[in-house]
């Protein structure tokens, strides 16, 4: 466990400074066009407007968006999704135990951004992260399969594993 420990740690160190320099793109539209006219919409708004990755807190992250952490994640527009891709990875280490739904929603968007037969827009979500932005998602999903692996199974999760993500896409980031 404490190889682990030392692992949760380094990864925390490493969101922190790969994602240091990203700048806030503020747009009048924070959620995705598809939720501007649900309460979804207003909610992201309201959440997320014009703040710093780094002035949310995982507590209010996990316990105070209105309809719960899953929902933050996917009604985000892609350009805010990038943006606040730290805040939610750093929470979904730093409170493992109580960040079961972040986690879960997290690997589903990862999992958006594999080759999927007949998908034209593969990977589009996530083209803007620079190159050590996605080694760091390498290496959180690295974590979480050696880490956190029985919480993931691969025969429970199929496609959503942490190790089957990292296998058919996020991988080939590790060497950069």
């Amino acid at each position: 466990m404490q190889h682990c420990d030392e692992l949760k740690n380094q990864l925390l160190d490493f969101v922190r400074a790969a994602f240091s320099d990203n700048k806030l793109i503020h747009t009048q539209q924070i959620s995705a066009a598809d939720s501007n006219l649900s309460f979804e919409y207003e909610y992201c708004q309201k959440f997320f407007n014009a703040r710093k990755w780094q002035d949310i807190s995982c507590s209010e992250l996990l316990n105070e968006y209105p309809s719960g952490v899953s929902a933050a994640l996917t009604f985000l527009s892609d350009a805010e999704f990038n943006y606040y891709l730290p805040i939610f990875m750093y929470c979904s280490v730093a409170e493992f135990e109580v960040a079961g739904e972040l986690t879960e929603s997290l690997l589903s968007e990862l999992n958006s951004c594999k080759p999927h037969e007949n998908s034209i827009a593969q990977g589009q979500k996530f083209h803007a992260l620079n190159n050590l932005q996605k080694k760091c998602v390498a290496e959180y999903l690295v974590y979480l399969a050696t880490c956190r692996s029985s919480f993931y199974p691969i025969e429970t999760h199929k496609d959503l594993a942490p190790s089957k993500l990292l296998a058919d896409y996020w991988n080939q980031f590790l060497t950069l």
